[in-house]
């Protein structure tokens, strides 16, 4: 009995291994959005002070393609 209780997490570890591996769920290739297809927000930010950085205008990047990353 002890021994069947020692293989329990390694069953179940390989039971995840197996979801994770054959993808059970659906198709994630697909990453659903509300925001897709949509235009950014309209979003004008001042320069900061001290740092020398420009202010951020939606005109200037305007027919261009631009990934801004507001995390950083």
């Amino acid at each position: 009995m002890r021994r069947a209780v020692v293989f329990i997490p390694l069953a179940i570890f390989l039971a995840l291994a197996a979801v994770f591996f054959f993808r059970i769920g659906g198709d994630h290739t697909v990453v659903p959005s509300a925001l897709i297809s949509k235009p950014a927000p309209q979003l004008v930010l001042p320069a900061l002070e001290g740092a020398n950085t420009p202010a951020l205008d939606p005109a200037s990047f305007k027919g261009n393609v631009t990934i801004v990353n507001v995390w950083a």
